[in-house]
């Protein structure tokens, strides 16, 4: 497609750090169509083998097809949305306009580019806001340079009360010492790109986003360039969907205060003792309390005590698998394309047979 690059506007961020909430702001108040994770971008371009040259047309509409697959079985069957559902809050609807895709692009960057852009034309909006917030960080050096326009913004939130959310969930850590590791690693990759290319990258606090809205707002339209809308919504409604599920129900929620600060009154004292030991250099550098806790013998066994959790789940954690099941998706899609049989198809019959 001979046309310019997509307006594209990345929400980056550890998983439970407010980075939902601020999609959700961003498609209230611009006019920017919001969509679910799409996950593929990272997974599939290990794999592009498998499709061999792009500039061969047949080789896009199989990758094409398999990007519908996926996206698919993503929300379809592991996250659990019926099928119009999943082209409500995913780029599906855009990735089945199938030829004119692949008659556009020659390669993968354009090809993610080019599904963006016309995902934006079928909402009417300016651009899209796509969310990175994954177990482990993203390669955002890659990302920068597969969409050269992307602006990132960065949601950092007090570290202890993501791990008390993120460990409630059934994708995150099973350990305090995890999840202050995991914590730690995204703030640090993201704020020293940031630091790196200051002119495609704004740090937020979650903090501010609940008890300065409108002055982070404003901040947001000053760094991306658009000028704030009331209440827009245009197009969308990713949050309400999206909301049926458990751990995105606070998606269609305006900012509050109940979602700040938790770990004060909830966190274990000996876990708050482990984060600070693990992280807290993290925790001060962004401003968050410090309660100058000492270390003890107790931290010295709950350090090890968590350890021995990590690897208990690293080899025998049904989640852990779970990932590393996620990561060959790509493989057994590209099988079930040789083989002329629907992955998507296959796993619903089953699921449904199963239930």
């Amino acid at each position: 497609m001979n046309e310019k690059l997509p307006n594209v506007v990345s929400v980056i961020g550890c998983p439970r750090s407010g980075t939902t909430l601020m999609q959700a702001q961003l498609a209230r108040h611009f006019d920017l169509s919001a969509i679910s994770e799409t996950h593929y971008i990272f997974l599939f371009s290990k794999y592009l083998w498998l499709w061999r040259n792009l500039k061969d047309k047949k080789n896009r509409l199989g990758l094409i097809k398999a990007l519908q697959d996926f996206t698919k079985i993503r929300w379809g069957i592991i996250s659990g949305y019926n099928l119009e559902k999943v082209r409500q809050i995913s780029i599906l609807e855009s990735i089945e306009k199938v030829e004119q895709l692949a008659d556009g692009s020659g390669d993968y960057k354009n090809l993610i580019n080019d599904i963006y852009r016309v995902h934006a034309k079928i909402k009417g909006s300016a651009g899209v806001i796509e969310k990175f917030s994954y177990y482990s960080p993203v390669d955002i050096e890659f990302l920068s340079t597969l969409l050269p326009e992307t602006k990132f913004i960065h949601v950092i939130r007090d570290g202890r009360d993501v791990s008390l959310s993120w460990r409630k969930t059934w994708f995150g850590p099973k350990s305090v010492l995890k999840s202050a590791l995991l914590w730690q690693k995204h703030v640090t990759l993201y704020a020293d790109w940031g630091r790196r290319n200051p002119s495609r990258y704004l740090e937020i606090n979650f903090s501010d986003i609940i008890e300065n809205e409108y002055e982070v707002l404003d901040e947001i339209s000053k760094f991306i360039r658009m000028p704030l809308q009331e209440s827009s919504f245009k197009n969308n409604n990713v949050f309400a969907v999206l909301a049926e599920k458990e751990h995105y129900k606070k998606s269609k929620s305006s900012p509050d205060k109940e979602f700040q600060l938790k770990w004060p009154l909830e966190m274990e004292e000996k876990h708050k003792k482990l984060f600070m030991k693990v992280a807290g250099r993290s925790l001060t550098k962004y401003g968050f309390e410090d309660l100058m806790l000492k270390d003890d013998k107790q931290t010295i066994f709950v350090f090890a005590w968590e350890i021995l959790k990590e690897i208990k789940e690293f080899f025998f954690g049904k989640i852990t698998w779970k990932r590393r099941a996620f990561s060959i998706f790509p493989l057994v899609i590209k099988i079930s394309q040789i083989l002329n049989i629907s992955l998507y198809q296959t796993l619903s019959l089953k699921k449904k047979n199963n239930r």
